[in-house]
């Protein structure tokens, strides 16, 4: 499981990376990097109290295939949400907008107020995972 953990984060945070980035064409743009420390601190920390607590939750979420045609179509849809990381910077690049500051840092507590539900989640539910059966 740690290999896989660490293909999957060696993988995940360049392409994160480059979704964030690319499309701004610079890495000069605190507000991707804003959303990019929001992201991947409480992504590590969960995955680091996964690891250590719940170590066959955490092998059961890295599982990637779906049984079920219905969670592999959500899957598919899921996958639109893409676009949240990507349309961004190509919004700094052409200038379509300017959202103020505190706009930023709110949207970035709200995703950081997400991974910590999600957490809350997990640990009420070991049972919250990508297949059911184990």
């Amino acid at each position: 499981m740690l290999k896989g953990l660490a293909i999957r984060l060696g993988l995940g945070i360049p392409c994160l990376m480059a979704m964030l980035f690319l499309p701004a064409g610079t890495l000069a743009y605190w507000r991707r990097g804003s959303t990019w420390r929001s992201s991947l601190i409480p992504m590590t920390f969960a995955l680091i109290v996964l690891y250590r607590k719940a170590p066959e939750l955490l092998e059961r979420r890295m599982r990637v295939r779906e049984k079920e045609t219905a969670q592999r179509k959500i899957i598919s849809v899921s996958l639109l949400f893409l676009v949240v990381f990507v349309l961004p910077g190509f919004d700094k690049r052409f200038g379509w907008s300017n959202v103020p500051v505190a706009v930023v840092l709110v949207g970035d507590l709200i995703v950081l107020l997400g991974y910590c539900f999600i957490l809350c989640v997990f640990r009420e539910n070991q049972y919250a995972s990508r297949r059911r059966g184990g």
